[in-house]
């Protein structure tokens, strides 16, 4: 709770549209509450994309982006 994550979502999101890109995604694992509000108070909305946690099967996550333009 000292700013961390949302000084490196900003650093990624700076420079990304520092290189013209036209869009962020990420995967977030489904119930992590924090980590889904601080991407949505950054703009990202899910895209309704979703899979199974890489490092445990039995878990989902789910994509976001921030569309830059």
């Amino acid at each position: 709770r000292r700013g961390t994550a949302t000084l490196l979502v900003d650093a990624v999101t700076g420079w990304a549209r520092e290189t013209n890109a036209t869009s962020v995604s990420l995967w977030v694992t489904c119930g992590n509450t924090p980590a889904e509000r601080l991407y949505e108070s950054k703009g990202f909305v899910a895209t309704g994309q979703q899979q199974p946690l890489p490092s445990d099967s039995t878990r989902v996550e789910a994509r976001m982006e921030l569309r830059l333009r």
